[in-house]
């Protein structure tokens, strides 16, 4: 079972259904239920975070919200990157970077991970909600060659001029964290708490 291609899975069980037609001959399709989603992330996620089942399992057991300090975020997060099949998922780029964490964090219980959340002024590159904190992410990716303290200071910068997180509904416990990944070193190379 740990094998069987998704697609298979999904299909010949029926835990795809139409949505909407997309014109005369393709259709949209969704998942029927929370319960066939979050059985279909688990699958995803085993596959893309496939390289270390203890630590893969470990890092499914840590708590986000319980985390602090920025020190302890950015390694956490640098975890979950070190979990990432390089061949199969290469990070070559921010979305990358973006994506993988973003997939990572869904699956944890208790947290509304936003993508690219868009506000007036722009739009953050990740977003945890919790009961009691809003973490807010601005990711820059450092290519070789590149200076990472500029990129911190841009997305430093970005941050401030955009108010990142600031909504209508924003918690009293805002975080906001920018951070730069290296290329080259393939981690978290500066990062910072900002301020606004």
């Amino acid at each position: 079972f740990t094998d069987m291609d998704a697609r298979v899975l999904l299909f010949q069980t029926g835990y795809l259904s139409f949505s909407k037609p997309k014109d005369d001959t393709y259709y949209y399709l969704k998942f029927p239920n929370f319960e066939v989603f979050s059985a279909f992330k688990t699958h995803l996620l085993a596959k893309a975070f496939k390289q270390s089942e203890q630590a893969y399992r470990m890092c499914m057991m840590q708590d986000i919200d319980c985390l602090e300090n920025v020190s302890e975020i950015v390694d956490f997060l640098e975890q979950i990157l070190n979990l990432v099949d390089f061949e199969q998922y290469p990070i070559n780029s921010e979305a990358a970077v973006v994506n993988c964490i973003y997939l990572f964090l869904c699956a944890l219980k208790g947290s509304k991970v936003s993508v690219n959340q868009h506000t007036s002024l722009g739009r953050a590159d990740l977003v945890v909600d919790s009961d009691n904190r809003r973490l807010v992410f601005e990711f820059k990716f450092c290519k070789i060659g590149n200076d990472p303290k500029a990129l911190l200071k841009k997305a430093q910068d970005q941050m401030i001029k955009k108010r990142y997180g600031k909504t209508a509904n924003t918690p009293q416990n805002l975080q906001a964290i920018a951070l730069v990944f290296s290329q080259e070193s393939r981690s978290f190379v500066e990062f910072s708490e900002v301020k606004y």
